[in-house]
Order: C-alpha cells, then sequence, then structure tokens
C-alpha cells in the first residue's frame, strides 16, 4: 500500500511539472492579439475572432461562430462580457478585464455573443 502511495505521489509531482497547468500557463502566454482588439481562441489556441474596440453587444453566433471560445484576450480599454444564447434568453459567462485581460472559458463552449462595455 505504500509503494502504491508513494508511486502515486510521484505521478502528481510529474503531472504537476509537465502537464495541465504548464500547459495552460505556456497557452495563456501564447495569445497572441492585437493591439486596442478583444480576441477569442479555439482550444488549440487558434485565434478565429478579432474585434476592434466596437461599443455595444455582438451576437457572434449570427455570423457563424457561436460556441467554439476556449480563451479570450481582452486588450481594449474597457471591460467584455461574454453571453450565451440557451435558445430563450441570454446568459452571462464571464467578464474579461481591460488592458491585457484574459479568462480561458469554462467547456463546453458556449459563447455566442461579446459585449463592450463602453
Amino acid at each position: 500500500m505504500r509503494k502504491i502511495m508513494l508511486v502515486a505521489a510521484a505521478a502528481a509531482i510529474a503531472v504537476s511539472a509537465t502537464g495541465a497547468l504548464p500547459a495552460q500557463a505556456s497557452a495563456k502566454t501564447a495569445l497572441d492579439c492585437p493591439s486596442a482588439s478583444f480576441c477569442l481562441y479555439e482550444g488549440n489556441g487558434t485565434r478565429f475572432l478579432s474585434m476592434p474596440l466596437l461599443c455595444g453587444f455582438w451576437n457572434i453566433g449570427l455570423q457563424g461562430l457561436g460556441d467554439r471560445a476556449r480563451s479570450a484576450r481582452n486588450n481594449t480599454s474597457v471591460p467584455v462580457n461574454l453571453a450565451n444564447w440557451n435558445g430563450s434568453a441570454w446568459e452571462h459567462i464571464t467578464q474579461v478585464p481591460p488592458n491585457g485581460g484574459e479568462r480561458f472559458l469554462p467547456a463546453p463552449p458556449t459563447t455566442d455573443a461579446v459585449h463592450f462595455l463602453c
């Protein structure tokens, strides 16, 4: 039993040294987004949307871009809210702070709208 616990502890150290947390941290630093823009990224880190500061509420689901975002970066000067359309109402997902703020979004992806809070 003691041997199993030691092996499990060693595996946990190895995972924390080389697994999800460092990979997430390196993915976070890799979120390239143009200056004064708001960007959304798919799970593999590919940017699929880059928006300049456009005050207002933007339904990206109407453009076929809904439910793809796994992370966001906000290089604008205002906070940005993300929302999901649940079939009958808009639901707040999270707020991405201004000036370089980043968020990793919950799975499964549910972002259907971007709301610049100007």
